[in-house]
């Protein structure tokens, strides 16, 4: 059976990636669905193949996987190239990923099971592939607004998938189509906190503020039905850190009810499944702590020994190799076996870069995810009465909360979760892009306005201020517009601009 499936691999490669960039450049709607199948397809990583599969072994890469999530962002680059526009290589930040993974493939030296770490490496290539094919889409405003569209199809999915799972399968620990409760937990964790900015931010109607509380209250509930200690208390700082922000930036009416309603939904969501959570923190066994700290100290000490660390993704291997003798092993442990270890990673993201790296690598992805971090928070500030402010909010309580997270687990570095990091990451960068070059734009617009003559005033809105002999008392006042040298786009024009041709990509347009 494993013969069929590299057949139909190579044949969707070489015969299907042609045929569907032929029919992306020729049609939008195929586009979309290849937009669409990247994006939604991060949430269901099952359609995959793995080259050199090696699933025995415990690791976060066990082969040369490519996903279906792969080959549509292949078409979408494909697409793009053969529109001949200028394909963007360099997003802000990007110097950062780059020196974090040639660190990480340097780690290799080090290696005592180097297909391991090729595996590892592998993987972070395809996702900074997929961070420069999503920056460079959504540089079109069109494409924001369709990607957040298939974020709220992917919620759906996932709660439809977990209600199945906890009424008629009897699940405890909800995972839904993901490969454990707690990689679920943070990626619903950083969408909720998006839509939960959404509903009180966006200047939308009361139907689309409506879809954006339901998404919300769904991501919520999922949060709460893992059952995940870390993450629900992670969510909740990121809620937190989007509610504040979002009152930072203005209280108003829409804010105050949509609040209430959560209060109130929240209040009976928990009086239902009180006793669940409190139990899941209350009976939580001693066994699984030591676990975490023997694991921790094993973790620093590989770290310490080598200045690159011991290779990257062989944390499992030199576990059971070197550091299984004299660690402070739990009962459980000892009763399964000395070498439980091989099964078994380091409980957070942080410490395993650093044993695996070295702590000079870990340094270098602290400084990529706090360059990402600071840069949605200027760009909140820089967007102040821009629509998409509220997707900089969001995304500063979601970052908030999954990097919280990945000091307790380490699900940060399973596919699914890196794929939605890259996506925020990509997004924060286009925005960033468009807003320069708005400015620029406006600047540029400003140089070429006439100078002022005697007796005439800037207006507000571009125009000039002439004086009709009153004293410059203001009464008789009025605005002078200056022909075409800045217009002022109707709400109609700003609606068909939306719905263009996505092809028409200008990285050079002011934001809607």
């Amino acid at each position: 059976m494993s013969e069929y499936k590299f057949i139909i691999f190579f044949a969707a490669v070489f015969l299907g990636v042609p045929f569907a960039v032929a029919l992306s450049l020729r049609s939008t709607l195929f586009r979309k669905v290849m937009i669409f199948g990247a994006i939604f397809l991060t949430c269901f990583l099952r359609l995959h193949i793995n080259f050199e599969s090696m699933e025995w072994y415990r690791g976060s890469a066990r082969g040369f996987e490519v996903t279906v999530v792969d080959l549509c962002v292949l078409v979408l680059f494909l697409t793009l190239l053969g529109e001949r526009r200028k394909f963007r290589w360099t997003p802000a930040g990007w110097y950062w990923y780059v020196i974090y993974t040639g660190l990480s493939a340097l780690s290799i030296w080090n290696a005592a099971q180097p297909i391991f770490s090729w595996f590892e490496l592998w993987k972070m290539v395809r996702f900074y592939f997929f961070f420069l094919v999503m920056y460079n889409l959504l540089l079109n405003p069109a494409n924001l607004r369709f990607m957040l569209n298939c974020l709220i199809a992917v919620v759906m999915f996932v709660f439809l998938n977990g209600l199945k799972e906890k009424y008629l399968d009897g699940g405890y620990q909800l995972r839904s189509t993901f490969p454990h409760q707690n990689s679920m937990c943070m990626y619903m964790a950083l969408l909720g906190t998006v839509f939960l900015s959404a509903a009180y931010n966006c200047r939308e109607g009361a139907k689309r503020v409506g879809i954006y509380v339901w998404t919300f209250g769904c991501c919520s509930l999922m949060v709460v039905f893992s059952l995940s200690r870390g993450g629900m208390f992670c969510y909740a700082l990121g809620c937190l850190v989007t509610f504040a922000v979002s009152n930072l930036c203005g209280v108003n009416r829409r804010k105050v009810l949509i609040t209430t309603l959560l209060m109130l939904c929240a209040a009976a969501v928990m009086a239902k499944v009180a006793e669940h959570v409190y139990l899941r923190y209350t009976n939580a066994p001693v066994e699984s702590k030591n676990d975490r700290i023997a694991l921790a100290v094993a973790a620093a000490e590989m770290a310490n020994s080598r200045f690159l660390g011991v290779g990257l993704n062989q944390f499992g291997e030199t576990m059971n190799q070197e550091y299984t003798v004299g660690l402070p092993l739990s009962e459980r442990s000892l009763e399964v076996a000395p070498r439980i270890y091989r099964w078994q990673l380091v409980e957070t993201v942080y410490l395993m870069i650093a044993s695996e790296c070295g702590w000079i690598t870990l340094a270098v992805f602290l400084m990529m995810l706090l360059y990402y971090y600071c840069l949605n928070l200027r760009l909140i500030v820089r967007l102040k009465g821009n629509s998409w402010r509220f997707l900089c909010i969001g995304w500063a309580g979601g970052l908030a909360a999954i990097y919280c997270q990945s000091s307790l687990e380490w699900v940060l570095k399973q596919s699914a979760n890196y794929y939605e990091l890259m996506l925020a990451f990509a997004s924060v960068c286009a925005l960033d892009t468009l807003s320069k070059s708005a400015r620029r734009k406006a600047a540029a617009a400003v140089k070429k306005r006439p100078a002022l003559r005697g007796g005439e005033k800037q207006h507000p809105r571009g125009g000039r201020i002439e004086d009709s002999g009153n004293g410059g008392g203001g009464q008789d006042q009025r605005p002078v517009p200056l022909g075409d040298e800045v217009p002022e786009t109707p709400q109609s024009q700003r609606r068909q601009q939306r719905r263009r041709d996505d092809r028409q990509i200008n990285p050079g347009e002011i934001l809607p």
